[in-house]
């Protein structure tokens, strides 16, 4: 079974957790909140971070990707974007590198 990482999914990012499950993914997810809200039926094994500043998010991503590392990772929102790209170049995922990040968010 393929595995995904959101990262920060919030309110806007909950279509991205119907569409893996309807794909048959395991889901993962780095938020700062229950990453389900009022959406019990979606099974996703979350990573909580502290606060919502840039480093907060990258100390989330790192403890969910030493758990086990995904096949891959989706960084919903410009303050998520960097700590996803950081992890998808460390262990080699799919997905926009980091340089392309920094000019995406900066």
């Amino acid at each position: 079974m393929k595995e995904i990482l959101i990262v920060g999914v919030g309110v806007m990012g909950r279509p991205y957790l119907d569409a893996a499950a309807a794909l048959g993914c395991r889901i993962r997810a780095v938020e700062a909140g229950p990453a389900t809200g009022d959406r019990p039926d979606v099974d996703v094994q979350s990573y909580y971070v502290d606060n919502v500043l840039d480093e907060s998010w990258l100390h989330g991503v790192m403890n969910a990707v030493t758990d086990r590392i995904p096949d891959g990772i989706l960084a919903f929102a410009e303050p998520n974007v960097i700590s996803g790209a950081l992890a998808q170049e460390r262990f080699g995922l799919p997905g926009p590198s980091l340089h392309a990040a920094v000019i995406m968010t900066r």
